[in-house]
C-alpha cells in the first residue's frame, strides 16, 4: 500500500510539473499572423509565466528577459512567404513547436497627390508616370483608373483609381486633374530718367576769337556755345533669378505672392530693367511652382 501512495505521489509531481512547464507561454487563439519583410513571431504570445507579454521588445525574434531567461522564436524554413509554418519556441529549458499561417491581409498603398496642375495644350503630362504603388507583398502591381482627362480643354477631371494584390486586397484614392490656361506673369516697372541738364563744356564762337564755355557755352569771347549734358549715373546692380516651389509655400496663389514680393524688392533696391514671374513645369509638364527672372 505505501508504494502505491509513493508511486501516486510521484505520478502527481511529474504531471504538474509538466503542466507547469506547458504553461510558461500562452499562445492566442488564432495562430495567424500578417507577412512582413521582419515577421515578428512573438506576437502570437499572449503570456510568459503568467504576465501579459508586449511583443514589441522583441528584436529580430529574440529577446532577454529579467529572470535571464532567453525567449527565441525560431522558423525551420528560412524563406518567409505566405502559408503555413512550424515556428518552435524556446524559453529557457521549455520548448514548443506550433503551426502558424502567414496571411497577406494589407492592402496596397497608392502614392498619389490630391491634384495636379498642368498647362493646356502640354503634350508631356501622363498621368500614370506620376502615381506609384506599394505592396507589402507583392511587387510591380498596376494601378487602374476609372475617368479621363482632355489636355485640350481647361477645366477640372476627377480621376479614381485603384490596385488589387494578389491576395485580393484591394485600395482605391481619388484625384483631380486641373488642367488651366497658359499663363506667364511679367511685371515691369518704369524706370524715370535721371538725366538732367548740367553744368558741362560748350564751345562759344565770338567777335573777339572762340574760347571754352561753361554750362551755357559762355566763353572767353562774345558769343554762345551749346549746352552740355552729363551721361545717366550706371547702376550695375543685378539680382539673382530665384525659384520659388508650391510644395515650400502651400498653394499656387502664396507662391505667386512670394515671387512677385521678391522681383519688387530687387526694383526697391536699386535695379534697373525688367522682371518677370515664369512659371515653372517639371519633366511631366506638371505646375510646380514660379521662378524670378531678371533681364
Amino acid at each position: 500500500m505505501k508504494k502505491i501512495v509513493l508511486y501516486c505521489l510521484a505520478c502527481v509531481f511529474i504531471f504538474t510539473s509538466c503542466s507547469s512547464k506547458e504553461e510558461r507561454i500562452i499562445f492566442k487563439d488564432e495562430l495567424v499572423i500578417s507577412y512582413s519583410e521582419d515577421i515578428n513571431f512573438a506576437e502570437l504570445i499572449e503570456t510568459i509565466d503568467g504576465e501579459a507579454f508586449d511583443p514589441s521588445l522583441v528584436q529580430d525574434n529574440v529577446l532577454e528577459l529579467e529572470n535571464g531567461d532567453t525567449l527565441i522564436c525560431n522558423m525551420e524554413n528560412i524563406n518567409v512567404s505566405l502559408g503555413t509554418y512550424r515556428i518552435i519556441y524556446k524559453l529557457g529549458k521549455f520548448n514548443k513547436a506550433i503551426e502558424v499561417t502567414i496571411v497577406d491581409d494589407i492592402a496596397p498603398v497608392i502614392n498619389v497627390e490630391s491634384e495636379y496642375i498642368v498647362e493646356v495644350e502640354n503634350t508631356y503630362f501622363n498621368l500614370s508616370n506620376l502615381i506609384t504603388v506599394t505592396d507589402n507583398y507583392d511587387r510591380n502591381l498596376d494601378i487602374h483608373f476609372n475617368g479621363s482627362y482632355d489636355l485640350e480643354t481647361v477645366g477640372d477631371y476627377d480621376i479614381e483609381m485603384f490596385a488589387v494584390d494578389s491576395s485580393g486586397n484591394e485600395t482605391r484614392e481619388n484625384t483631380v486633374v486641373r488642367v488651366v490656361e497658359k499663363e506667364v506673369i511679367e511685371i515691369e516697372i518704369e524706370v524715370p530718367s535721371t538725366q538732367q541738364n548740367r553744368p558741362g563744356t560748350g564751345t562759344g564762337t565770338g567777335n573777339n576769337g572762340t574760347g571754352n564755355g561753361n554750362g551755357n557755352g559762355a566763353g572767353t569771347g562774345t558769343g554762345s556755345g551749346s549746352q552740355g549734358t552729363t551721361p545717366p549715373p550706371v547702376n550695375n546692380y543685378v539680382p539673382q533669378d530665384r525659384t520659388f516651389l508650391f510644395s515650400d509655400y502651400g498653394d499656387f496663389d502664396t507662391t505667386l505672392a512670394v515671387c512677385t514680393a521678391y522681383i519688387n524688392e530687387a526694383f526697391a533696391n536699386g535695379y534697373v530693367g525688367r522682371g518677370e514671374a515664369q512659371v515653372l513645369q517639371d519633366a511631366n509638364g506638371v505646375y510646380i511652382g514660379y521662378r524670378a527672372v531678371f533681364s
